[in-house]
């Protein structure tokens, strides 16, 4: 049997510069913010942790009420995309956002 040779790995010399705190507490919120949302039955569609907030959008459904996630939410703000409007506000710690029909 050949004689194997174990190196003891070298100790960390810096700290970690993609898995720092912060990214994981974003991480954190994310997951949490995400989990309670489909808790009250609403589709995430899509997640990003790319820039100062987390990020999520929701599919709406004209059928179900908005009330309990609005109870939940600081204020929102509405913005015009073609004929809808992109509504969006702090939920949990991240930035969440849905699209509305545009009002006849």
């Amino acid at each position: 049997m050949p004689l194997q040779l174990v190196v003891p790995a070298a100790p960390l010399t810096s700290a970690p510069a993609v898995l720092t705190p912060a990214f994981q507490d974003r991480l954190a919120s994310l997951n949490a913010a995400t989990r309670e949302l489909r808790g009250m039955g609403l589709a995430v569609v899509w997640s990003k942790l790319a820039g100062p907030v987390p990020q999520a959008h929701i599919r709406r459904h004209d059928a179900m009420s908005l009330s309990p996630l609005l109870d939940r939410m600081g204020p929102r703000s509405f913005r015009p995309d073609g004929a809808c409007v992109v509504v969006s506000g702090l939920f949990m710690g991240i930035q969440l956002s849905w699209v509305e029909p545009k009002p006849q």
